[in-house]
């Protein structure tokens, strides 16, 4: 009998369900085969995750593998329990998007002598787990006491003027960006 997917979970969060949406960006995934399975750390290159794009679908040709440059790994070799988990840390936040985590039947098991051997990944089947990112609007710059020019060439200070710049990517509410309570100053240096 082949080994078989039982669940991923985001960060430290609840079990990522096929196409849900995620409102905070995780940092990593963890996934979890059966109970018993003894991953081998060599076939990990068969689980991957593409990136949907701009047109919102997978298959075309704006799709995008998602490097996780973190880490991909088993989560504690030497410890048993662990050894059906993968571990995928993403080294940058991903951004709002369709993604597609796929696991390949290249991905095997570790044979346990010539009564168990080697097991593929669903038969050599396949895996999709859809799930979908939407974040909040980010600020991506901060300009305090804004410098404009003026028609006559000069220079002007606005001293009791923030301007906050966000993601272009994200719908925002003007009315809600403007409202000051939505903002505090700290003082850095007393």
């Amino acid at each position: 009998m082949a080994f078989d997917f039982v669940a991923a979970f985001p960060n430290f969060g609840n079990l990522i369900e096929e196409g849900a949406t995620l409102r905070e960006a995780p940092q990593q995934i963890t996934i979890r085969f059966s109970p018993g399975t003894r991953i081998d750390p060599a076939t990990l290159g068969a689980i991957s995750i593409v990136r949907a794009g701009a047109d919102g679908t997978f298959g075309g040709v704006d799709d995008g593998n998602v490097t996780p440059t973190g880490f991909v790994g088993i989560v504690a070799v030497d410890d048993f329990p662990n050894e059906n988990q993968v571990v995928v840390r993403f080294a940058e936040n991903l951004p709002d998007d369709l993604y597609r985590l796929s696991i390949s039947g290249g991905l095997k098991t570790l044979a346990n002598g010539p009564a168990a051997p080697a097991e593929s990944f669903k038969n050599g089947g396949r895996y999709d787990l859809n799930l979908e990112l939407d974040l909040g609007a980010q600020v991506v710059s901060v300009v305090p006491q804004p410098i404009t020019r003026l028609p006559n060439g000069s220079l002007s200070q606005a001293r009791d003027t923030v301007v906050v710049h966000f993601n272009a990517n994200d719908p925002l509410l003007a009315a809600s960006a403007q409202t000051v309570g939505n903002y505090r100053l700290i003082e850095t240096d007393p």
